[in-house]
Formats: structure tokens, sequence, C-alpha cells
């Protein structure tokens, strides 16, 4: 929070947080599609990977790396 700038902070956190379950609302459906056209591990381990290469990157990024260690 204190890296947004203090006039925008609600409305920018707003907008996270309705992004962020509409995003599930929609993981939820297209993940229910594809569990049904394909076997659930192949689903499974499809979304494991396109979560975790992002994760990777940011935890190898140097300046984001250090941006949450003094945080």
């Amino acid at each position: 929070m204190l890296a947004l700038p203090e006039e925008n902070r609600g409305g920018i956190l707003g907008f996270v947080s309705a992004a962020s379950t509409g995003g599930c609302a929609l993981s939820a459906v297209i993940f229910g599609v594809l569990c049904d056209l394909f076997p659930i591990y192949l689903v499974f381990t499809a979304g494991m990977l396109l979560s975790a290469v992002p994760m990777v990157y940011l935890c190898a990024h140097k300046h984001m790396r250090e941006f949450i260690l003094n945080n």
C-alpha cells in the first residue's frame, strides 16, 4: 500500500479487488469447461505452469526482490 499514491489508493485497491474477484469467477468457468474437454491432471498442470512462470520471474527480478524486502 505504501507504494501507491495516497490520492489514488482507494481507486486502485478497489479496481484490484474487483478484477481479482471477476478473474476468479472467469477462471472457474474456464477451468470447468476445460476439465470437461480434457483430463483434470492436464488442466491442473497447465494452470500451475501458467501461474508459476510469472511468479518465478518476479522472484528472480532484482528490483522486485529489493522492493519486497524493503517494504
